[in-house]
């Protein structure tokens, strides 16, 4: 009989070392992701350009005046990133002016409203080429 209680006492310990361990991981795993939290803005504004070559233009010389770097221009987008900030802007021939959508990804939601607003005023303000 005594066997048997040790044999209980340990499957029942085990179970509480299973079950800490358990809460432990999903405690770091919280916590872990927490650390790594990101977020995502987006604005859209009219441009001021006469082709959609032109507001690409226009959004590739924003990144650049708000201190963007490793800018990447494709037919159908431009990119940069500065500090922990990754923008992406694309342009839509809408009538009667082009529109652009800028968005900006990065772990701190003021970083990004802050890179978003200052990248659509720089695209909206600049005269067509």
């Amino acid at each position: 009989m005594k066997s048997r209680s040790a044999a209980t006492f340990a499957a029942r310990s085990s179970r509480w070392v299973l079950c800490t361990l358990l809460i432990a991981a999903a405690a770091a795993a919280s916590t872990t992701l927490q650390a790594f939290a990101c977020g995502l803005r987006w604005a859209s504004t009219s441009v001021n350009s006469n082709t959609l070559p032109d507001c690409f233009t226009y959004a590739e010389m924003a990144l650049k005046d708000n201190g963007f770097q490793n800018i990447q221009k494709t037919a159908s987008e431009v990119t940069g990133a500065k500090a922990s900030a990754y923008a992406a802007i694309t342009c839509f021939g809408t009538s009667p002016k082009h529109t652009a959508m800028i968005m900006v990804f990065s772990n701190s939601d003021a970083t990004n409203l802050s890179a978003v607003n200052a990248v659509r005023t720089k695209i909206a303000g600049y005269a067509p080429l």
